[in-house]
Order: C-alpha cells, then structure tokens, then sequence
C-alpha cells in the first residue's frame, strides 16, 4: 500500500484488517516531530526493522503508541524527543483488534539486542495482554533492553507459561514498576533524581526476581524513593542504594514460597530519617550488609523475617549521631547467622534488637548504646532479646563508651538497656561469657558504667538462669538445695520404747514410693522410731512386723487392696497438670482469668455431654514435655486416664524433629519432604493412643499441649498411609479449665466480615473481597467491611451493636515474640494489638463463638509466641478462634476459607473442628482447587471467579499441607 502525504499534521491510515502494510519511520516522524500524537494498530504482528528518531524544536515530541494482536518486534531504536511511548501486545478485542486475523502462536514483545527506547522525559509503558476475547491468545515473555524515561512501566499478564519480563538497563527518575505472571530478570534499575528518588516496584505473581545490576532510588539532594519488591519464588539482587540527603527510602522485599538473597541495602540519610528495611520470606535470607543510619534524624528499622535461615555476611548497621538508632528484628524458623548489629546513637536513645530462632544464633557482637558522648549526650541504651532453643555466640568484641571490651552493650547516659538472652543449654551445656565456642560471648556483656552489678566479665560459666543488674541468662533454674538436716543430737522418744535407729533414706531403699502402703508403713515406724520389717506373700499380701526393744515384735497381717495405685496417681496429677498450664497462660496474659476446677470426673461429663449432644466422640490428650521423655496423658469419656511414656521423644529429638518438620511442611520445591518428620511426630503423640483409640470408636483428638509443641501443625502428621486430619477432627486447647465447653450450634448464626486487600506497608491480600464476599453473602447471613470501612470503630460498634456469633477478620494477623503487646490484627486505620483485645468485651454474654483470622503469621522459637496462638480464644475472650501457623498465600486461604464455611452449615456437620477437618481433605484430595481462573470443587456454590491477578496465576493444585495444615482450631471445638 502506497500512502502519500498532504498534510503531515493530520495524517491517516487507512483500516486493512487483512492485509499486512509497511510503513517508512519517516512518514511517523513528520507527524511526531509537529507533536502530534500517532498511534499504529496491528491484528496480528508490529515489527520495527528501521529507527524512529523524533526531534521536535522545543523538545515536545509527540506521543506514540503500538498496538499489536499478537507480536511486537522492536529490531531498531525509538526516541520521541519526550513524548510519551506506549507499546501494547496480545491485545484485546474489546480495544479493536479483529480475533480471526490473529496468527496462533505466544505473543512476545521483544527487543533486538543493542537497540534503545528512549522516551526522554516521557513515559513509557508496555504491555503484554492476556489476550481476553480472542481464539489465540498465548502468550510469552517480554524481552527488553536499555530504556530511557521519566516512569516506566512494564506489565506481562500473560495467561500460559512464561510469561516472564527480561530486560536490561532502565533508567527513570519519575519510578519504574515492573509485573508479571513468571519470573523478572533485570540488569541495572535506577530512579535517581536530585530532589526526588521514584518509587521501584517489581511484582512476580508467579515466579521469582533477579536483577544483577545496581538497583537505586537515590537523590542526592531530596528524598530517595521506596523500592519494593515481591515474588511467589526466589528474589536475588546485586546492591540496592535508597540513599536520600533528606530521607532514605524503604526497602521491603517479600518472597511467599521462596528464598531472599542479596548483597548490600543502603538507606541512609544525612539530614532526615533513615529508610526502614524489611525482608520477609518463606525460604532462607542471605545478605552481606544493611546499613539505615541517620547523622541528624531517627536510623530506620531492620525487620528479618525467615521461614529457613537467616545469613548476614558482615554488618546490620542502624545508628544514629543525634537522633534515635533504628529498631533491629531478626526472626528465622532454623539458624540466625549475623555480623556486627549496631543501633546505638551519640547524643540519643540506642535502638532496640530482638533476634529469636528456632536453631543457633551466632552474632560477632551487638552495639544498642545510647547517649555515647557523655556529659552532651541524654541517651538511654536499646534493650537485647535473644531467644533460641539452641545455643547464642557472641564471636567478637568492641570497645564501648566505657572503655569495656564487651560482646554486648546497652549502656547510657541516662541508662542501659535490658539484656536477656534465653538460650538451651538445659543446665547440661553452659553459657560462658569468655569463650563463644558453643554457646557463649567472646567479651563482657555490659548494661551501663563501671559498677559491677551491670556488667558479667569473663570468664564465667552458668549452668542454669543467671540475673545480674538488667541481664537475665535464661536456662533452667537451678535445682532446689536438699533439706536441711535437723541439728537435734537426741532423738524424739516413742511411748512404745527404744529400737534400732534406721534413717528414712535406709527404709525408703527397702520401700521404694513406687509401693504407696510400704512406704507409709516404714515413714510411720521413723516417726515413731521402731524398726520394722515388711513381707509379701505370693498374692502381695502384707505382713508387717515392728520389732520394739525388750517387747515382743508386733505382727500385722493386711490383704493387698484391691487399688490401681498408677490410677490413683493420674487421677490426682490431672488437677495439677492443669493448674500449671493454666498459670503459664496467666502469667503471660498477666491477669487472674475466670476459670473452672478441673478433675478427671469433671472432663469425662463434659466429654460425654458433648458426645450426646454432637453424635460426636471426644477425648483429651496432654502432650507433656520433660528434658528426658514426652509424656502423654489421655483422658476418655470413659474408663481410666491412659498413661504413656516416650523415652525416644527427649528434649534434644523433639527440637530437632519440630525445627525439621516446619520447615519442610512448607517447602513447596521438595513437596514430600515433610513426611520424614511428620510420620515421626505421629509416632509420639498419636501411635501410643491408636489402639485404645479405634477401640473405642474416637474421632475427635483434642491435645493440651505443654511448652515446645503448641504450635505443631497437627493436621499434617502423617502414620505412612494418611494424614492424622484424615482420621479425626483436631483441636488445641491451653487448657480445659481455660476452655468453654458447652455447645450451641452455629446454624443460624450471623457473620460479621471485615478485611483489607490493600496496605501501606504489608503485601496486598487481594482474595479479601471475594473471601468476604462468599462468607458474608453466599454462604451465610452477614455484614461485610472491606479496606476503609475495616476501622476500630466499626470493628467496636459493630460487633457489640448487634451480637454477631462469628467474627472473620481477613487482614494480616502478626504473632510475635514478647509480651502481648507486640502481636496485632492490622486493621484499615491502626493495629488492634493483642494486649486490648479483651477490651472488645467478646466474653460478655452472649459470648462470640467463633473468631477466624484468615492470614496469620508467627513467629517460631519463644514460649510467650506459643502462649500466644495456643491461647488466643482465652485472651480475645472468644468461644473458639480458628487462625493460621504461617502466612498461607492467597489461592489456599480463599480455598480453605471457602470449604470451612460451606461446611459448617451442612446439618450433619455439629463442631467446628470438624467442619475445618472436612475442608482440610477436600483440598489435599484435590477436590478443591484452582482451575480456569476459577476456585472448583465447593459442594454448595461449585465455582468462584478469582480475581484477575489470581486468576493470571494459571492451574494450581492445593493439596501439599503448606496450603491447608497451618489453619488450626483454638479453643473449644465444639
């Protein structure tokens, strides 16, 4: 087709929709270089084999936009002297293109290597469509190389594999923002600007991110820009600068399913606040050095979190001149590894760290000084947490303010920091302050001056729970001295007479305690000092005589009673197993909580009222941890408390099994390297029931369990051929004296749903509204408040106004270690943090039945985290709660949510635990699932569209136990 040209300026093509044209670039540039806008559409392929080159005089190109059905192939530079550059592939039949004249095959966009986009001031966009509409609609990856902007933004929703973002150095002052369905490889990404670093965002919904090169947000004279990044696999960096001379950005990297690994974050500022730093994924985070340090400001905070290890080569540094050192939290579920941590500030307050983990943690030292110049200076030092199961190593050494060799100091003008250290010696491996070869620091740890009492030197060893000043090393507590012997030098005379003197401890090794009548017969012959002598005969009779000096021996004969003293035992151990689980979750909670007196009568009524009431056959089971053995008692709607004992099951193999299984229970990479330890763990909590068990006819497991196992993922103990989930119901309570435990049932009950698909500073749950939605109007009668309605006042007023039985709150939910007040529920306006949560007044009658967070974290490794989710019924003063071990993506959340539910309306489905337990197995089966951007397999609504980007995420099978075992029910089953 010839086009000839009368009026440059107002040029127009004509519609060929079959017909394949070529267009000589100077004919574009005539029009783009007046500043006139052109835009070319193809309904197959665009490919562009010779350069444009705009040059308008006043540096106002015009905008240009391609526009193809399938392809665009860019084998020559563009540059539109600052107009706007718009590049669109696959695109849609509702924007124009014609579906039959679409080739089959993927539509890519790509460019030649060596060629150039530059846009100037301009922005550029491209943009590979899913193709909606249209017959063929495959699609590939994006492959782009330099790129020359103000913003950039790059998208690639393609629908079929691939779907990935290539490309090689972009620079754009105004932000870059890059998404796709798979995976994103850069080289260099820069938005440096003089006054305003631009925001970087890089989104893969599917794959992972790597960018070899520089990436920066800086600005020399202003502020530095964010820079976010999100992946479902690996994210992989060179350095990241997010410097700013007036502020420095965040940095906040988020792997769901994989690992994060990096080199250097910058974020510091000269004369503004330092940007805070937050890494969180599911795998391993490996990174050389963080440094958020501020001359003039506040340093930004350093967040860790890890669902593997955490590896930092050398330094964490968050200080601080004037202002105030950065907060430092480090959180891994195996090993933490780090260098040299420093918060402290000069003239201010020294930042706090807290590093907790579920194996080692080794450091080379840790710096919270505040105040450090002296008389000039006002600071107080940044308090230490360290909590592990393993053993802590402070490597190396500093000199602070003091002038003292120290590992670890928190000391201030105007006060030193908390130091505590809870490590796992056990009192058989020691921490010594003077050698961090197993389990120590190298130098003092040091709160303040030069008093003793605030500083532990070397070398000294502890066994057990040392308090010195603000340090704690906490263990084991140091075992009870033994009695005091009586200083009387003449014994007590009986009114019978005189007789051979034997010590009790003699007696008690002729009468061990484990014989009741034995022993109290020889403790009442020392009281009253006559020798005595026991016999049994071959039916255990008794025959006991008592030898009195110049007196005939007095014989007794007694028949063996017909007593199970083992009986006896556990009857009377249950109210004191309670008591002390009980007082833990008080003592925690800090407050006296109304509670019932508990014994093994009182569990069998309330576990055969249930079973009448529920067609359903309960029972308890104590899950008790010694340092030597796990003990289990189980107590049973009828007959005798049964009693087990698991020697295997010591201290050392259960922390080595528990660290294995929750890591691998959410590897998706390794899928069934869960079972290993998951049939490990069936084999002591489960087997040494199973008989008694199937016997008689249970199907309803209710554990109690003791420090170190409360957050097990019971569902996903495997016996070799099923999950436990499989077999029973399940359920967790801290305690029955804790546990409401009447029933009512939830059939006509109302929903209030509240959540939040958007954040400012935590990743999107964009399945928020379709979940409340499904819940609240399809499945049940309810309310729903989503994002700016989702506030403490509705949440207040709301659910008081009207007595709602269930409370869904599907928003991030952070279980943390420390006191309560460090967990919360993030709502649209604040943080509901655990510690006010009683203030909702839920208990007041009629109490709510059912509180469900949908997305859940926590944290591994602290006692006070496990009290935490183990006890979150008791302090939200709720029925039941049901809530997740670890952040389970969008895709299993909205599933299991979904199949709960639609469950617990079913009229033969009577408790909660079992409505969970059904929604369980239909995903592990398969039944549930994700498939033509639709969630399959609801019993009641068949099919649910996903919204778009979840959608993009193709086919997906929710049958590994990462998507399903983490969700667990909390307090009363019923």
């Amino acid at each position: 087709v010839d086009i000839g040209i009368a009026n440059p300026s107002s040029l127009t093509f004509g519609y060929f929709p079959d017909r394949s044209i070529t267009i000589n670039p100077q004919l574009l540039t005539q029009i783009t270089n007046t500043g006139t806008e052109v835009r070319l559409q193809a309904n197959n392929d665009l490919t562009l084999n010779s350069a444009i080159i705009t040059n308008n005089p006043n540096g106002q190109g015009g905008d240009l936009t391609f526009q193809a059905g399938r392809s665009l192939l860019l084998n020559a530079d563009i540059t539109t002297d600052n107009g706007n550059l718009k590049l669109i592939a696959n695109e849609t039949t509702a924007n124009g293109v014609v579906d039959s004249f679409r080739d089959p095959g993927n539509a890519t966009i790509t460019m030649a290597l060596g060629t150039t986009l530059n846009a100037g001031s301009g922005n550029v966009k491209i943009v590979l469509r899913d193709g909606a509409g249209k017959t063929h609609n495959a699609s590939g990856d994006v492959t782009l190389r330099t790129i020359i902007a103000g913003q950039t933004i790059v998208e690639n929703n393609g629908l079929t594999a691939g779907s990935d973002i290539l490309t090689g150095n972009i620079i754009a002052p105004a932000g870059i923002t890059l998404s796709a369905a798979g995976d994103i490889q850069t080289a260099q990404i820069i938005s440096a600007g003089n006054q305003q670093g631009g925001e970087i965002n890089l989104t893969s919904n599917n794959g992972g991110i790597n960018i070899t090169d520089l990436l920066a947000s800086f600005s020399e004279s202003g502020f530095a820009g964010n820079v976010t990044l999100s992946a479902a696999g690996d994210i992989q960096t060179a350095q990241i600068n997010a410097t700013g001379n007036q502020q420095g950005g965040e940095v906040r990297f988020t792997s769901n399913l994989g690992a994060i690994k990096t080199t250097n974050i910058a974020t510091v500022s000269a004369n503004g606040m330092g940007g805070d730093v937050s890494l969180s994924a599911v795998g391993n985070i490996d990174i050389n050095n963080i440094f958020a340090s501020s001359l003039i400001s506040n340093a930004g905070n350093i967040r860790l979190d890890s669902g593997g290890d955490i590896n930092t080569t050398f330094a964490l540094i968050s200080n601080s001149t004037i202002g105030k050192g950065g907060d430092i939290s480090l959180s891994a579920i195996n090993k933490l590894t780090t260098g040299a941590i420093n918060t402290q500030s000069v003239f201010g307050d020294g930042g706090k760290v807290n590093l907790s983990a579920g194996a080692d943690i080794q450091v080379t030292t840790i710096n919270t000084q505040g105040g450090t110049d002296g008389a000039a200076a006002s600071g107080k030092g940044g308090n230490v947490e360290v909590t592990t199961p393993g053993f802590f190593r402070a490597t190396g050494s500093f000199l602070d303010a003091n002038l003292i060799p120290a590992s670890i100091s928190t000391g201030g003008v105007s006060g030193g920091g908390t130091i505590i250290i809870r490590h796992g010696g056990a009192g058989i491996t020691p921490f010594t302050v003077g050698s961090a070869d197993i389990n120590g620091t190298a130098a003092a740890i040091t709160t303040g001056n030069l008093l003793p009492i605030q500083t532990i030197t070397p070398n000294q060893t502890f066994f057990n729970t040392h308090t010195q000043g603000g340090i704690q090393i906490i263990s084991v507590d140091e075992p009870l001295s033994p009695p005091i012997q009586s200083s009387l030098s003449t014994p007590i005379q009986s009114s019978l007479s005189s007789s051979i003197q034997l010590s009790l401890l003699s007696r008690r090794q002729v009468a061990p305690a484990d014989d009741p009548f034995q022993f109290l017969a020889f403790l009442i012959a020392d009281l009253v000092e006559v020798n005595l002598a026991v016999n049994q005969d071959l039916e255990q009779n008794y025959n006991i005589i008592l030898n009195l000096l110049d007196e005939q021996p007095l014989q007794i004969d007694l028949e063996h009673p017909d007593v199970n003293f083992d009986l006896l035992r556990i009857n009377e151990a249950i109210p004191e197993i309670e008591d002390s689980l009980t007082a833990e979750y008080e003592e925690y909670l800090g407050e006296d909580i109304l509670k019932k007196e508990v014994s093994v009568e009182t569990i069998r009524q309330i576990l055969t009222t249930v079973k009448e009431q529920t067609s359903t056959n309960p029972v308890i089971v104590y899950a008790l941890t010694h340092p030597e053995q796990l003990e289990l008692v189980m107590v049973l709607p009828e007959g005798p408390p049964l009693r087990k004992i698991i020697p295997e099951a010591n201290a050392t193999a259960r922390q080595q099994t528990l660290e294995e299984f929750r890591e691998a229970v959410t590897d998706l990479a390794r899928p069934r390297r869960y079972r290993k330890p998951a049939q490990k763990l069936y084999q002591w909590l489960v087997e040494p029931l199973e008989s008694q068990l199937e016997a008689l006819g249970i199907d309803t497991l209710i554990y109690s369990m003791d420090v170190g196992l409360r957050l097990v993922p019971m569902a996903a103990l495997h016996d070799g051929e099923q999950f436990l989930v499989e077999k029973y119901s399940l359920g967790t309570i801290p305690s029955v004296s804790l546990t409401n435990s009447s029933y009512t049932t939830l059939k006509n009950s109302q929903v209030l749903g509240m959540g939040a698909s958007k954040f400012q500073s935590l990743r999107p749950l964009p399945a928020v509204p379709v979940e409340l939605e499904v819940i609240t109007q399809q499945l049940w009668s309810g309310k729903p408040f989503l994002n700016e309605d989702f506030t403490l006042n509705n949440l207040k007023t709301h659910s008081r106004r009207q007595p709602f039985e269930i409370i869904h709150l599907a928003t991030h939910a952070d279980f943390q270690s420390g006191d309560t007040s460090n967990s919360y529920i993030q709502l649209w306006d604040t943080q509901l943090r655990f510690d006010q949560i009683r203030q909702m007044g839920w208990y007041n009658p009629p109490q709510v039945e059912l509180l469900v967070l949908s997305a859940c974290n926590t944290a591994v490794g602290d006692v006070e985290v496990e009290l935490g989710f183990a006890g979150l019924a008791v302090q939200a003063g709720v029925k039941s709660a049901l809530a997740s071990l670890w952040l389970v993506n969008d895709e299993g959340t909205l599933a299991l949510m979904s199949g709960f539910y639609e469950q617990l309306r079913k009229p033969e489905v009577t408790i909660k635990a079992e409505a969970l337990r059904q929604a369980q197995i239909a995903m592990l089966q398969g039944q549930i699932r994700l498939e033509n951007g639709k969630l399959q397999g609801l019993e009641q609504l068949g099919e649910i569209p996903l919204p778009p980007d979840m959608a993009a995420r193709g086919n997906q099978k929710l049958s590994h136990p990462y998507y399903w075992a983490a969700f667990t029910m909390i307090g009363s089953p019923w």
